[in-house]
């Protein structure tokens, strides 16, 4: 099973949620990195890294941890030019993901609390 993780309070995530439950190319768990529960009932070794650096990608078969424009590319490149240009324009999706969060004011997501 692949797990997608990802933030539920974010327009342009729940938009790619959305769009990937249409899609359908492949079985997805979404999963809200929000819900910190859940998220270590999962993969606990989730909790170590930094949400807000990009989108997390846990292929449970494989036992694959991915963020960024990897755990992207994992679930949509179809040859190195496609992960190419993911890579190229991963860091602007996460830029305007940032600003439009600060627009309404949501907070980052911190895992540091929870970690004991």
């Amino acid at each position: 099973m692949t797990f997608v993780f990802y933030d539920a309070k974010c327009d342009i995530c729940q938009n790619y949620k959305k769009y990937m439950d249409i899609k359908k190319r492949r079985e997805l768990v979404f999963v809200d990195l929000r819900d910190k529960e859940e998220v270590a009932r999962i993969n606990p070794k989730i909790l170590l890294l930094n949400p807000n650096l990009g989108m997390i990608v846990y292929i449970e078969d494989k036992d694959l941890l991915l963020q960024g424009s990897k755990a992207l590319s994992n679930l949509h490149a179809k040859n190195r030019f496609h992960a190419f240009i993911i890579r190229a324009i991963y860091p602007f999706l996460k830029l305007v993901r940032r600003v439009l969060l600060r627009i309404k004011r949501v907070k980052d997501i911190s895992f540091s609390s929870d970690i004991k």
